[in-house]
Order: structure tokens, then sequence, then C-alpha cells
């Protein structure tokens, strides 16, 4: 399949005609924000056999690229408006493939509201499926939240759940074979399809200090905010919300490293002010999502998970190093 054949048939009607992707004509998009507004960008790359495994469907590979971007524009407290998709197909892409792909895409899009405008696609017959997207977004004119932000006195939010994603990922390699099929599925859809917290990203804007989503790993990435805000972070450990599922099966196995560093959550989590504790809950019901207070923000450096005996627990490696 040409090209340009690949572009008229499957992507330009993503782009809902929107004046900004110029029809895929040109080489480049034209993007006029909107008064008293930030653009908001960000960029992430997934690599076959390091984000996604060979067997994975188009459908979750198309999921994943949208879910983690969207991830990124959710923690800033922006609305997702644009996409830019990159993709280095290798032989084994097919029309069938690049079909069911962009069927996803275009659902998300739909849910999301945003709309491609531009990108690029090449083929390199022995190297590995490799798609990038860049996805742009809005803010009000200096509310984008950040990772520095952070004072002491602040509590510690997160949203959904912890260490599901790490745990499905070891279940699509073939771990955990002795888990009935419905937990499996339960398990990998969680690796394969993150749920970026977009709409209450959005509404955090006047409470939240700093917010950063869980990508590299639970205590990687609240270490950036006690790192960027140049405060230390202590969370216990009880209160850190698990799935039933991963619940059953840490029962059983010792899986508790793996489940706060394992990464691929895509969760938020973020520090705001104590007088906001009533506000935040009632914003993350207005919004059906789950949103669990687990620590404090303190004078200090660095960050500090405690257990139920009161020790800090220690980890080999905080998180996924790139």
């Amino acid at each position: 399949m040409r090209e340009y054949d690949l572009i008229d048939k499957y992507l330009r009607p993503l782009t809902k005609n929107h004046p900004a992707s110029l029809d895929l004509r040109d080489d480049a998009a034209i993007i006029t924000p909107r008064t008293n507004c930030q653009l908001v960008a960000t960029k992430d790359c997934i690599v076959e056999n390091v984000h996604f495994l060979t067997s994975t469907s188009p459908e979750n590979i198309a999921k994943k690229l949208v879910g983690v971007n969207l991830s990124d524009i959710a923690a800033m407290g922006a609305k997702p408006l644009y996409g830019m998709i990159s993709a280095t197909l290798s032989d084994r892409i097919d029309e069938h493939w690049i079909q069911n792909f962009c069927s996803t895409l275009s659902r998300l899009n739909n849910k999301y509201n945003i709309c491609l405008i531009g990108g690029d696609t090449t083929k390199y017959s022995e190297g590995p499926l490799v798609l990038s997207m860049t996805m742009i977004g809005e803010v009000d004119k200096y509310k984008a939240i950040r990772q520095d932000g952070a004072h002491p006195g602040d509590n510690v939010y997160v949203t959904g759940n912890i260490g599901d994603a790490a745990i499905g990922l070891e279940v699509a390699k073939g771990n955990f074979s002795d888990l009935d099929r419905a937990t499996k599925v339960y398990f990998e859809q969680k690796y394969n399809a993150p749920e970026p917290q977009v709409d209450l990203g959005q509404k955090l804007n006047n409470s939240a200090t700093s917010m950063t989503d869980i990508s590299d790993g639970f205590v990687s990435d609240l270490e950036k905010i006690a790192t960027h805000s140049n405060v230390s972070i202590e969370i216990n450990q009880n209160l850190i919300p698990f799935s039933t599922q991963l619940k059953k099966l840490m029962s059983k196995h010792d899986l508790l490293e793996k489940v706060l560093t394992g990464g691929d959550d895509y969760e938020l989590v973020f520090t705001a002010p104590k007088i906001f504790d009533s506000q935040i809950f009632a914003i993350a019901n207005s919004v059906d999502t789950k949103v669990t207070r687990i620590g404090t923000v303190i004078s200090g450096k660095g960050i500090k998970i405690i257990d139920a005996d009161g020790n800090k627990l220690n980890f080999i490696q905080p998180g996924y190093e790139h």
C-alpha cells in the first residue's frame, strides 16, 4: 500500500475535517490557540517488545499509544485537542492490521474529542514496530499543574489502583499461569489498554499543587514530585489502593516491590492543601473516579513509604529506567 493511499483511506478521516490539519495535504499543521490559553504538548514513543509484545492486537496497541499520551496531558490539568502520529512499520503490518488500528484510533478520538492533524509513516522491514504520538492540549493561562509545586502540609492523593499493569505484563509473558482466565484478562487489559484520567485532571487546576502520571512506577514518579518540589513525601503503605484481584495474588506471592515500582498504571498522583480535601473527593465523585488519600508532604528530601510497623520500605530500583 502506498503511503498516500494509507493517508487518504485511513488517516484523513481521523482529522474530522479540522482546519488545523489542512486535510493532511501539507507538511505541517497550523494551530491557533484560544485567547488566554496555553498549549500543552507531549510526545511518547512505544516500541514492539519494549512497551508492548509482538502478540498484542492492533486495537490494544492503539489504546496504549493514545492512552500514554493522554495521561501526560491529564497530568497537567489540560484538555486534549490534537494528535500527530508517526509510525515505522515492519513487514508483518498489513492493511487489515492498519484498518483495525485506525478504527480504534477513531473511537478514541471521538471519546476524548481529539483529532489527528499530522504525522509521518515509514517502513523498515527488519526492525520492530515503532509508534510515536505527539499530543497537544490546552489549559487556561498559568493554570497548568506541574511537578514542582508541592508544599509541606499538602496531602497526597492517587487515582484508581496501583500495580495491576505490572502484573499484566507478567501475565502476558506467560507468568502466573495458575490464574483463572477472567483474572488474566483483567490484568492484561490493565497493561495493554490504560485509561487516562482526563476528566479528573482538568478539574484539579484550582486545588492541586503538583501532579504527575504513574508511568515509570509509583515510587519513581512520586520521587519526581519530591525532587522537583524540594520536599519529602511520606506515604502510608496500608493506604495504597490495590484491586481485589491484586490483593488476592499478593496474599500468595511477595509482589509489593514489583507492583510499586513496575509502572504502566497511568493513574494520577497529586498533592493539594488539606483545606481542599472534601472538594477533591467531591470532584472525584462528579467524574466517577476513585481517589485515595495516601500520605503527606513534609519538609526534607525524597520519598518514604512507611509500613504498618513504622519502618521505611527500601527498593532495589524505584521504577523503570529508560
